[in-house]
This record gives structure tokens, sequence and C-alpha cells, in this order.
């Protein structure tokens, strides 16, 4: 039996392997009876439509390769939701599934190889597009069976200790997110480089990897949509973005072709350019969430009020006017407590309201512990408030700034425990 694997999940995989060769045995017989037809049909009609039969190749080989993910989740995923696994039983049906697809994405290529060159001969360039749809939508199944499988694993992490109760992080790392984004950004520029080239040189030679396809292009988009989904959610910002802005470049396009050429004079550069504008949205609207989420953990524990005032500040890095903004509260809070009047203000307005003799805001019944509260707020107030009431002080490590709106969160909070 294999290390850390029970004789159960050994068992039950071995099984899953016999039936998912015997289920995708003769997965593309139809499909090759399916060509013979219309190599009878293209070949009366000549050489010219060699383009149409390779694409009615690929949109057959296309549908049966796109069952493997349903396949492959039926066999090697959906049995497993009910069992407890360890890490190493996890790691194994991982490589199982990812094994399985890869040779069943390589089976498909060569099914699609063998089946367009029998009828254009070996040249590759005549069918590129059907092998990168192919690529495209193995991409997208597999990160969808990579997270059915992650979905397994974590199920399996949280039994060990099945009295917690810790919830489980299932939303995008946002580092993975943006350099997803980043990839998709160059391989969009990759696209729209290839596509001026050939514009630029129209008619000349040029090898398979130079060329691109309207079904090459129209993969991507369709992978893209997919793909975002997936990873983000149709709920998301992120996917709400490029759906909505795929289809106005779509509806702009064709209510528009034939009456006047885009910017650039080709729909195809022009739909591509606003395609990698629209990752560019998205790539801002990660570094945004980013920096939000970076900027509510660090100031987290602050006083609600601290918080409420400073957030953007400190956000935007306005650290002179955060730290005044914190201390400005403070000030205000002080005022409010110990009902002074509005030209009570800074340290006069703190020696009032805290003077040991007769304090409206009483911290301590022992004199020297109230002149101490009191040395704390006036400090506070003439030394970090009052100078940037008048003048640029230039604060700008947000470290120390972190500190100073913690020290006027920890003022607001012992007036808040005053009875």
């Amino acid at each position: 039996m294999e290390q850390g694997m029970s004789e159960w999940f050994v068992n039950t995989t071995r099984t899953a392997q016999n039936k998912f060769s015997f289920r995708t045995a003769n997965l593309y017989e139809d499909a090759i009876r399916s060509t013979r037809d219309l190599v009878a049909q293209y070949s009366n009609e000549g050489i010219a439509h060699a383009g149409r039969y390779t694409q009615k190749v690929a949109d057959i080989v296309l549908e049966r390769f796109q069952a493997i993910e349903g396949i492959l989740r039926e066999i090697y995923i959906d049995p497993f939701a009910d069992h407890s696994f360890n890490e190493s039983e996890r790691k194994e049906l991982s490589l199982i599934v990812t094994a399985a697809y890869e040779r069943e994405l390589d089976r498909a290529i060569g099914m699609a190889d063998n089946l367009c060159s029998s009828f254009v001969g070996a040249n590759p360039e005549r069918y590129a597009s059907a092998i990168a749809a192919l690529r495209y939508t193995a991409t997208v199944s597999r990160a969808r069976l990579d997270e059915a499988a992650m979905s397994v694993g974590r199920f399996e992490a949280a039994l060990p200790s099945k009295q917690s109760t810790a919830p489980v992080n299932t939303q995008p790392d946002d580092v993975d997110a943006t350099a997803m984004i980043d990839a998709l950004i160059d391989e969009g520029r990759v696209f729209f480089q290839k596509i001026t080239d050939l514009l630029e040189r129209v008619g000349a030679q040029r090898k398979p990897q130079e060329q691109v396809t309207v079904a090459e292009l129209k993969a991507w988009y369709t992978g893209m949509t997919e793909l975002f989904e997936l990873r983000f959610g149709a709920e998301s910002p992120e996917y709400k973005v490029w759906a909505a802005g795929l289809e106005q470049i779509r509806l702009f396009g064709f209510e528009n072709v034939g009456r006047f050429n885009p910017p650039g004079g080709h729909w195809e550069l022009h739909n591509l350019g606003e395609a990698l504008g629209l990752l560019t949205k998205i790539r801002l609207l990660q570094f945004r969430k980013r920096k939000t989420d970076s900027t509510s953990e660090e100031l987290s524990g602050l006083h609600p009020k601290i918080a409420k005032r400073c957030r953007a500040l400190f956000s935007a890095r306005e650290y002179d006017s955060a730290v005044l903004a914190a201390f400005t509260a403070v000030e205000e809070q002080v005022r409010a407590r110990s009902k002074a009047p509005a030209t009570d203000v800074g340290v006069n307005l703190i020696a009032s309201a805290m003077n040991p003799k007769s304090p409206a805001l009483k911290f301590s019944d022992i004199p020297a512990e109230q002149e101490g509260y009191m040395a704390l707020f006036r400090g506070s107030i003439g030394a970090i408030k009052n100078p940037l009431s008048h003048r640029t002080v230039g604060h700008s490590d947000p470290v120390r700034v972190t500190e100073l709106l913690g020290l006027a969160s920890f003022l607001m909070k012992l007036i808040d425990d005053l009875p």
C-alpha cells in the first residue's frame, strides 16, 4: 500500500482510473465518423474550403473534449466529497486528476491534428486556431478542476481538528490575482502586436507562431470571461467590469461596422485595445482593493471616530492631515464631555476640563494621577496637534503616523471609559 494512504483511498482511486478509461475510450468515435462525411463534402468543394472544414473539425473535437471536465468531476471529485483524507491523499488525488486531464488534452490535440491533416496535409498553419481553442478550453477547465480539488483539500485539512470553527478563506489571493491579470495583459499585448504586424505585412510569409486567427481571438475573449467568473465570481466587480465592457465593445462594433473606421483603422485592433483597457481597469481595482485592505488592517483597532476621520487621509498618504484630524477629534470629545464653551481650545481646554482641583473629566480620585492624565492630554494637544494647526510638519513615515493615531485612539477610549 502507498505510504500515508488508506486502503480505501488506494482502492477507490484505482477503480476510478478504470472507470475513467472505460468512459473515455470511445469518446471521439462519433467525431471520426462525422469528419468522414465532412471530408466527402469538402473534397468536392475543393481545397479553398479547407478553412471551413478545419473549423468544423475543431468544433466537433472541442465539443467532445469539453465532456472531460464533467467526467473527471463525476469519477474523481464527487465520490470523495463525504470522506476524510490526509494531506498525502489530497496531493495524490490532485496529481491523478491533473495527469488524466493532461493525457486527454494531448489526445484531443492529436485527434484534431490527425483529422485536419488528413484533409489539408501536414500544414499546421491551417488548423492552428483549432489547437488554440482546445488549449484555451483546457486552461479554464483545469482551473475549475483545480478549484474543486482544493475544496476537497480544505475539507480534509479541517478534519484533524473537528472542534475548530475557524472560517476557511476561499477568496482569491490578491497577489496571485494581480499576477494573473498582469499575465493576461501581457498576452493581450502579444496578440495586439501580432495583429498589427499582420495588417502591416499583408501577403507576407509568416511562421505559424506569428499568426493570429479569428477563432483564436474568439477563444481568448471567451476564455477571459470564463476565467474571471471562475476566479472572482459572477457578482464580483472584476467580472462585472469585464462582462459589461465586453458587451459594450460588441455592441459598438456591431452598430458601427461599415459606417466608419475606428481609431487605428481596424476593428480587430480597436476591440482588442478596448479589451486591454478593461484589463487595466481590473488591475486598478485589484490595486485599490489591496490598498484599502492594507489600510483597514493597519487601522482596524482604532477608536471608531478616529478611524472614520483618518482612514481616507491615511490611505491617500495625507499623513499631516490624518494626525491633525485625529487629535482634533480628541479635542472635540473633551469639549463635548466637559460641556466647555466653543471658545475653550487647545491646552487651555485641557487644563480647565481636567484640573485636579475641580475636574469636569475625572480619571482618578488620586490628585497626582489626575494630574498625570491631564499632562498626557495636554502634551498630546500641545506637542502633536498644535504644530499641525499652524504649519506643515511633514509626517512621512506610515508606521510613525499609525502610532500617533493609536495614541489619539487611546485618549478617545479613556474618555469613553469615564462614567
